[in-house]
């Protein structure tokens, strides 16, 4: 995610990050998304069903897109969180969970 600047930049993207490197999977411009504000806690919620992935902030999905980069599903893997040294984030309850019924 990105800071809710004013730009037209994206605010968001997902990546797929392999040892060969790293491959944007989608991207949310500035209109579909304002970007986070600065000093505030926000819920990120990413949903995994293959190829498919849907991210939600603070209740509102913000994305829905298929990995069409790589032919293979996601079965197993690592979850990663990532700042920017001089932003001052702070992350808190990371959670990674099955889905019910797998």
């Amino acid at each position: 995610l990105y800071p809710n600047l004013p730009n037209a930049s994206s605010k968001a993207t997902l990546e797929r990050v392999s040892p060969t490197g790293t491959t944007v999977v989608g991207e949310v411009p500035a209109g579909a998304f304002a970007g986070f504000s600065y000093e505030a806690w926000n819920t990120i919620s990413l949903t995994a069903q293959g190829t498919y992935f849907t991210v939600s902030v603070n209740g509102t999905q913000i994305m829905d897109v298929t990995d069409t980069t790589s032919n293979k599903t996601v079965q197993s893997g690592w979850v990663g969180v990532w700042t920017i040294s001089d932003m001052g984030a702070q992350f808190d309850n990371v959670r990674v969970q099955q889905a019910a019924g797998r």
